[in-house]
């Protein structure tokens, strides 16, 4: 059967209703904790005194996330409900590209924490600060704090 662009292509056709309606609902919930969670998280580390890379680097992530939340999760909640993408061509291109650019902005992120956490631990003499004048006075940032963005 030949189907034109304009007949979206029907899937998830061998996957059961109640699988489908669980994956809906769990999209659902991630969103309902995603959003708000990381909403809480980049304004709660922004209003604090505390500017080390850490800091930076869970902003970062929690950036990435509520991306994913707002972007991704209620795409894909859509593409359960009704078995086949109707959201355009536009969007059919958008979406890998951010679902597996905020999963790999996320992965590495969390392998820079990772990094900077091991450099603090085993080598401490490599993990030296420095005094640098921000808008706010004067505060201490370690020289290894590179945040991977989008």
């Amino acid at each position: 059967m030949n189907q034109t662009r304009d007949e979206p292509v029907a899937l998830f056709q061998n996957y059961s209703a109640v699988l489908l309606n669980f994956a809906v609902g769990c999209c659902i919930l991630f969103m309902s904790l995603g959003i708000p969670g990381n909403i809480c998280t980049i304004a709660a580390l922004h209003r604090s005194k505390i500017h080390s890379a850490t800091a930076i680097f869970i902003i970062n992530l929690s950036v990435s996330d509520l991306m994913f939340c707002c972007f991704n999760i209620p795409l894909a909640t859509s593409l359960y409900m009704n078995r086949k993408w109707i959201h355009g061509d536009a969007l059919c291109q958008l979406y890998p590209f951010f679902r597996y650019g905020l999963v790999a902005v996320s992965i590495f992120t969390v392998l820079a924490i990772t990094i900077n956490r091991y450099i603090m631990i085993a080598h401490p003499r490599w993990y030296r600060t420095r005094a640098v004048a921000g808008e706010h006075g004067v505060h201490s940032q370690p020289l290894s704090a590179t945040p991977f963005t989008l």
